[in-house]
């Protein structure tokens, strides 16, 4: 099963965002909007996981929720990412406490990795993608500021990602609550 740790968006922020992706006048080209259901900021991908370990990983991550983390994120702005060679628009998503949160990921991060060996170890970039260029295509820069909304999260998810000819389904393993 293919797997990731991600927040869901709340309908507030989905919307707002929604009706800034809208307005804007001059995308670049060759961009497939993301299902808006799809929407939600990464913390772990985990890669392909053997169904029977599924359970276990859901144990392991609740936890690692015994610290969770505080502030908000503040969205307040799309742009090209990442900035070498993008490939996706993002909803940039900047940290009221940095540090809570970074520390949060690890944590979920190193909990993931006794069953998850393949865990993606990227430096952690809070964002929520939008949009991605057609494959095999780079975007040029691209980057309009909106009104900052501040966003606290109140859970986590344990997803599953399904491919398919008509698109990437997500499916909701487990919630986990931040206790925020």
């Amino acid at each position: 099963m293919r797997l990731f740790i991600g927040i869901p968006l709340n309908p507030a922020l989905s919307t707002h965002l929604q009706q800034v992706w809208s307005g804007i006048d001059s995308l670049p080209t060759n961009l497939r909007q993301i299902p808006p259901a799809n929407w939600h900021v990464t913390l772990a991908f985990l890669d392909e996981i053997d169904e029977d370990k599924v359970e276990t990983l859901a144990e392991l991550l609740a936890q690692a929720t015994d610290k969770t983390p505080r502030g908000a994120f503040l969205v307040d702005r799309l742009e090209a990412f990442p900035r070498k060679k993008p490939v996706k628009i993002t909803a940039h998503a900047s940290l009221v406490d940095p540090e809570s949160w970074r520390s949060f990921v690890q944590r979920i991060r190193d909990f993931a990795s006794i069953v998850a060996p393949h865990l993606d170890r990227k430096p952690w970039t809070p964002h929520i993608s939008i949009a991605k260029a057609q494959k095999g295509m780079h975007l040029k820069p691209f980057s309009r500021e909106f009104t900052e909304f501040a966003w606290i999260p109140e859970e986590f998810v344990l997803y599953r990602s399904i491919q398919s000819a008509a698109g990437t389904k997500y499916e909701t393993l487990y919630t986990f609550p931040l206790g925020l």
